[in-house]
Formats: C-alpha cells, sequence, structure tokens
C-alpha cells in the first residue's frame, strides 16, 4: 500500500533528465506529492490498528463460586478490576475459592496485577481470603464501603495496599469504563455486624461502558432496592446481577425501572439444597418480562462481552462449581476404583 501511494514513475536508463514535467509542472512538486502520499498511508495504517485495538470488547466474567461472588472485569484499556472474591472462610465448607479458583485462573490468564479490587461488604462469601489474594497477584487499590473499612481494617491494613471509602454519589473511571457508585448513603459510622443492615449498605456498582450497562447490587436484600427506588439514581441496564444470589423476589417496581435483558444469579451449592435456590416468585417475575435468566449453579462461569453498543453472553458450564469437600470424595472414589496391578511372583 505504501509503494502504491509514493508512486511516480522512475526515469528510464539512459534518459535525459528532464527540466520540466510533461504536464507543465516544476520538476520540486513530484517530491512533495511522494510525501504526502507515504503521510497519507502512514495515517490510514494507524486508523486501522486503532480501530482493531478498539474492536476489543468490555469482558465481565461472573465466576460460579457456589454460594459466594467474584466478578471479573476486564477493560479494553488494559485495567483489570475484581469485585469481590468469593468465599475465603475454609473451617466452614472447606473451602477456599481465592486459592482454589481464582489465583489459578489467574495465572492461566497471565494476570499479575488487579488495578482495583472493590468489596461490596464485609460477609466471608464477598471478601474472599484478602491475604492471598494479596500475596497471589499485586493490588493497585481496594475500594470499600464504611462498613467494611471497620469491619475488616486489620486485614485491609496488613496487605499494606491503600483504600478508598466509597458511598452514594462518587464516580470511579477506568478508560472508557466509568463505574457509578449507587449505593450505599454516606454515613459516618459503621452499622453493626448483622445480616440486614450489612447487606443493604453493600456498595452497588453501575457500570457504563459506551450505550450499554452493567448493575452489581451485591448482597442488597428489599430493604436496599426500596432505597434505591425511591432516590431515583436506576435506570435501564442490559444486565443486572440479582442481589443476595437471587434468594428474595425483587420487590415491586425493581424490575419495571431497570428493564434488564439478563439477570444472574450467583447461587449455590446445590449439593446440599434441597429445593431450588431462585424462588419461584422471582423465576415468574422474569418470565412474565422476557428476561433471560443465567445461574452459575447450572451455567457455570457467565462471561459477558460489551462493545459499547450491545452484549453478548457465553455460557463456561466446564467451570461449574464443585465444592471442595465433594471434589475430595471424587479422587478418593476414582483412587479405589483404580484397577490394582497384579503381583507377579518371581520363581
Amino acid at each position: 500500500m505504501i509503494a502504491f501511494f509514493a508512486g511516480g514513475r522512475r526515469p528510464r536508463s539512459g534518459a535525459a533528465p528532464s527540466r520540466r514535467a510533461s504536464d507543465g509542472r516544476a520538476p520540486y512538486t513530484q517530491p512533495m506529492q511522494r510525501f504526502a502520499r507515504l503521510t497519507l498511508a502512514i495515517a490510514i495504517a494507524c486508523t486501522t490498528a486503532s480501530t482493531a485495538l478498539a474492536d476489543e470488547p468490555l469482558r465481565v466474567r461472573i465466576f460460579a463460586a457456589g454460594h459466594a461472588d467474584a466478578t471479573l472485569i476486564r477493560v479494553p484499556s488494559g485495567e483489570v478490576i475484581l469485585f469481590d472474591a468469593g468465599r475465603g472462610d475454609a473451617s466452614w465448607l472447606g473451602d477456599n475459592l481465592v486459592k482454589r479458583r481464582l489465583l489459578p485462573f489467574f495465572r492461566a490468564q497471565g494476570i499479575k496485577r488487579i488495578d482495583a479490587f472493590f468489596i461490596s461488604h464485609a460477609h466471608w462469601d464477598h471478601f474472599g481470603d484478602i491475604a492471598a489474594l494479596a500475596a497471589g497477584v499485586r493490588i493497585g487499590h481496594i475500594y470499600v464501603n464504611r462498613d467494611s473499612d471497620h469491619h475488616l481494617g486489620s486485614e485491609l491494613a496488613a496487605t499494606g495496599v491503600p483504600r478508598t471509602i466509597l458511598a452514594r454519589g462518587k464516580t470511579v473511571r477506568f478508560g472508557k469504563l466509568t463505574i457509578d457508585i449507587l449505593g450505599p448513603p454516606p454515613s459516618r459510622r459503621p452499622r453493626r455486624m448483622s445480616i440486614g443492615p450489612i447487606n443493604n449498605n453493600s456498595l452497588v456498582l453501575r457500570l457504563r461502558y459506551g450505550r450499554t450497562r452493567f448493575l452489581l447490587p451485591g448482597d442488597v436484600m428489599r430493604g436496599g432496592e426500596r432505597r434505591l427506588l425511591r432516590e431515583g439514581r436506576l435506570g435501564r441496564v442490559d444486565v443486572l446481577k440479582l442481589g443476595h444470589h437471587g434468594l428474595h423476589t425483587p420487590v415491586k417496581g425493581w424490575l419495571a425501572r431497570l428493564r434488564p435483558k439478563f439477570a444472574v444469579a450467583s447461587c449455590g451449592d446445590k449439593w446440599r439444597q434441597r429445593v431450588d435456590y431462585v424462588p419461584r416468585g422471582l423465576l415468574s417475575a422474569l418470565r412474565r418480562r422476557r428476561v433471560t435468566l443465567l445461574r452459575t449453579d447450572r451455567d457455570g462461569d457467565i462471561v459477558f462481552a460489551s462493545d459499547g453498543r450491545q452484549v453478548t453472553v457465553r455460557r463456561e458450564r466446564a467451570h461449574r462449581y464443585v465444592p471442595a469437600w465433594l471434589a475430595a470424595r471424587r479422587r478418593a472414589r476414582a483412587s479405589r476404583s483404580r484397577p490394582r496391578r497384579a503381583k507377579v511372583r518371581r520363581q
């Protein structure tokens, strides 16, 4: 292409140089034309390369984490963001999602740095094993609410990573991705360590990338949903992550205000559940509004891609969550079922 734009005929060997071109222009104009064409070719090549880079989409991966939460956001400009880090308490279910799932995934993907780590609230199934995470990858900054800063202060300080307390009205930007903080409301004192107050004051993130929107509400329950509706900052979203793992039916007006195309339930350990995890009221509400429901217990990791205009989804069922206790049982069963080699007696 560059050779074409450079153009110009070479003089024939043996031909006498002409003082003036056949069209009457001075000979010094021909090098200027070649330079202009070469500059145009370089500009076109650079524009093509930048367009190819711009075609890389925003990717949002919701991990199959059982009864826990972990969401990885990869921005086209290169930033890597983690929202919650799943289960970190190995004493209850014998599992540590950070060591068993997240860190191996980061190594496989070549992720050595997390630019921002958002912790929705101070419950063990969301903040994960902070020490193991900080030891496995570099963390640029930690964002928490007032409750997490109080209840997890010693664990956060031990990492040596700077942290910022966020509340409603704040905005954080990474390249072309804008993260609006819709909750909790500003507070000077932390809430007591109980399920309702801590859940309803989760960090609520709205991701804006081009014309596409994602809502990540942490463990917000019905009381938190009513507050968000009253505040009037909600709008249409493409992807709604169901609050509190999809354990409750949303309040009236919640789905009507958000009008999502996809709803995701990060739900749990189906081997310990006797009934369906997602309540029937939520299932019927989603069906009435023709919302596609995705569940990590059945669909595995759920990966969304946004080019700024539309959102596509991919299910990775190979990554369906298997609890550590069940994985250990399967390994023991497989070892017992292996045929043993017959011992050959020497004569």
